[in-house]
């Protein structure tokens, strides 16, 4: 638990976004070359159904802030299913995973150095359980 955390903390301190001072809007950051600060999807890479009444797929891509400050991916599972979905795609930048909560300790969240590259374009999420990539 203890190395669970300080990886988490790790990570928030890596992405200036996770400490952003202002709301997110959905709009395109300053600086960030018409890139909205957050783009929110359902299973698939279009608007989740925010009305849904069955637990599903939760995600987002949170813009980074700072200079050389990579995206952050962050996808929920919320049914009792395995579920697939699209990993969107950033010009110039590939994924890597950083959290996947549904890992065996020390797998489930890594540091920058031992995050294995994202290669396929479809990722199984397992049931109930929260992944994490960060972008370079």
């Amino acid at each position: 638990m203890l190395r669970f955390v300080r990886e988490m903390i790790a990570l928030r301190k890596r992405h200036r976004s996770l400490r952003r001072s202002r709301f997110l809007t959905g709009e395109p950051d300053s600086g960030r070359q018409g890139q909205p600060d957050v783009v929110w999807y359902g299973q698939t890479l279009q608007a989740p159904q925010w009305y849904e009444t069955t637990p599903g797929v939760l995600r987002f891509t949170l813009a980074g802030q700072a200079r050389g400050e990579g995206d952050l991916h962050v996808m929920f599972n919320l049914s009792g299913e395995r579920r697939t979905v699209e990993v969107p795609t950033i010009p110039g930048h590939r994924w890597y995973r950083a959290v996947d909560t549904a890992l065996a300790s020390p797998g489930d969240a890594l540091p920058p150095d031992d995050q294995p590259p994202i290669r396929e374009r479809l990722l199984a999420m397992e049931s109930r359980s929260a992944m994490v990539l960060e972008s370079r």
